[in-house]
């Protein structure tokens, strides 16, 4: 079977009128820029096209209930673009999209909510803020690039009433502040007035959040450390030559400071990132 043949079929089955099946499908074929495949047989496709015929499969007829899986993977800008354009309208008219990915930006355009699975079943699932909010520290965090020396606390306290330095070096500050006022347009308006009154010292400025992905990622990391994932994974395949080193050959073992906690935003070692 073809591409057109197929995804005409589906269009038939989910009761578009044969009158408009063959403007429906090349319209979307030509949105996923698959074109020069339209009368290639499905079973030649290369993987990635093959992704595209899937999602063609998928919205074609507009269906009640969407779940796509992995449906960005490998595709150029473009093609992307166009899938987010064609999932957005189907969410204005009130489709339900359901997306599961392993790249969670990469699909914030298009999602309202968001599910974390872990080991097979749902960990947390809230809107986007609510879920930063309750697995983050509260606030902001803000990088500041100071041309001269100054008393940052002091300067900071003009402006905001609760906040913490998290690290200083000779040209940059990292603080976290936590007034609760504060939303993305404020905090941007006091940082514009704080640079714009001392311009002599300050000479510019980042505001962050922590990203949706990191807490994806610290959450696979503290609960899967937690349960002795990685050890079950290993030991199914390994179980006979896995051998635990003696409490004398750790004694041996150099230890090494604990400087940095990398799943927590607030503790890595900011003048060295973004020192250059």
């Amino acid at each position: 079977m073809t591409v057109y043949d197929a995804l005409a079929l589906i269009a038939v089955l989910r009761g578009i009128p044969k009158n408009r099946v063959k403007e429906e499908v090349h319209n979307y074929i030509d949105a996923l820029e698959l074109h020069n495949y339209t009368y290639t047989t499905i079973s030649h496709l290369e993987p990635k096209e093959v992704t595209r015929l899937h999602f063609l499969a998928a919205v074609i007829g507009a269906p009640p209930v969407i779940i796509l899986d992995e449906f960005t993977a490998y595709q150029k800008y473009s093609v992307r673009r166009a899938m987010y354009s064609i999932i957005h309208n189907l969410r204005k008219r009130g489709h339900a999209v359901i997306l599961s990915s392993s790249n969670v930006e990469s699909h914030m355009p298009v999602t309202n909510r968001l599910a974390i699975l872990f080991d097979g079943t749902i960990y947390d699932i809230d809107y986007i803020d609510n879920l930063v909010a309750r697995n983050s520290d509260p606030g902001y965090t803000v990088v500041v690039h100071l041309k001269n020396e100054v008393k940052v606390e002091r300067m900071f306290s003009f402006y905001f009433q609760n906040f913490i330095i998290n690290d200083v070096n000779e040209v940059l500050v990292n603080i976290q502040i936590l007034d609760s006022d504060l939303n993305w347009a404020k905090i941007f308006q006091r940082m514009e007035t704080l640079q714009a009154e001392n311009h002599h010292i300050v000479y510019s400025y980042v505001i962050s959040a922590v990203p949706i992905d990191y807490i994806y990622n610290s959450i696979l990391s503290t609960e899967g450390s937690e349960s002795g994932l990685a050890t079950s994974i290993f030991t199914k395949y390994f179980k006979k030559t896995i051998k635990s080193p003696t409490a004398a050959t750790l004694d041996k073992l150099k230890q090494f400071d604990k400087r940095y906690y990398i799943t927590k935003l607030k503790d890595l070692p900011w003048s060295v990132i973004f020192h250059r």
